[in-house]
C-alpha cells in the first residue's frame, strides 16, 4: 500500500513538474518580450536627447537583464561594418540560446531594430521607426502575457489530472 502510494505521488509530481515546466517557458518568453521593450525604450529616450554613441548606449543597457544580448552586440560591433550587421549577426548567435523562446514574428520585429540605425541618418525618422517598432513588440507582450496566463493554468491544471491518471492507471 505505500509503494502504491508513493508510486501515485511519484507520477503527480512528475506530471506536474513537466507542466510547470512548459508553463515557465511560456512565463519566460513573457519577460523577454517585456525586457526587449525596456531596453529599447531606453535607447529611444537617449536618442531623443542627445545620441551618445551607440557603444555608450550599450554598456548602460548591459546593466538589465539581457545582459549576453548587449554585449554580444557591442563585441559584434568590433567585427561588423555597421550596427545593423552586428545587430543581425548578434541576433542569429542567441537565436538558439537567450532569445529561443521568441516566435519568427517576435524574432524578426526584434531584427528591424538594426534597421532604423541604418535605413536613414535622421534622428527624427529613426525615432519614428523606433516608436512603431515599440507599439508592435508591446502588442506581442501584451498578447504573449494574456496566452501565458490561459496556457500556464491549463498545463499545470492538465498535469495534476495526468498525473492522477497515470496514477489510476498504474495501480
Amino acid at each position: 500500500m505505500m509503494a502504491r502510494m508513493l508510486l501515485i505521488l511519484a507520477c503527480g509530481l512528475l506530471c506536474f513538474a513537466s507542466a510547470n515546466a512548459m508553463a515557465g517557458e511560456l512565463e519566460r518568453r513573457v519577460a523577454l518580450l517585456y525586457a526587449l521593450h525596456r531596453d529599447i525604450a531606453a535607447m529611444r529616450g537617449w536618442m531623443a536627447g542627445s545620441l551618445p554613441p551607440m557603444r555608450l548606449m550599450l554598456l548602460r543597457l548591459r546593466e538589465g537583464s539581457l545582459q549576453a544580448l548587449w554585449d554580444g552586440v557591442n563585441a559584434e560591433l568590433t567585427r561588423a561594418e555597421s550596427f545593423d550587421q552586428a545587430w543581425k549577426n548578434c541576433l542569429g548567435t542567441l537565436r538558439r540560446d537567450a532569445l529561443q523562446p521568441l516566435s519568427e514574428e517576435e524574432y524578426r520585429l526584434v531584427l528591424e531594430l538594426g534597421d532604423a540605425f541604418c535605413a536613414t541618418q535622421d534622428t527624427k525618422a529613426q525615432l519614428r521607426f523606433i516608436d512603431g517598432l515599440l507599439q508592435r513588440l508591446q502588442l506581442f507582450a501584451e498578447e504573449a502575457r494574456a496566452q501565458t496566463q490561459k496556457r500556464a493554468r491549463l498545463y499545470r491544471s492538465l498535469g495534476v489530472l495526468g498525473g492522477l491518471a497515470l496514477a489510476v492507471v498504474i495501480c
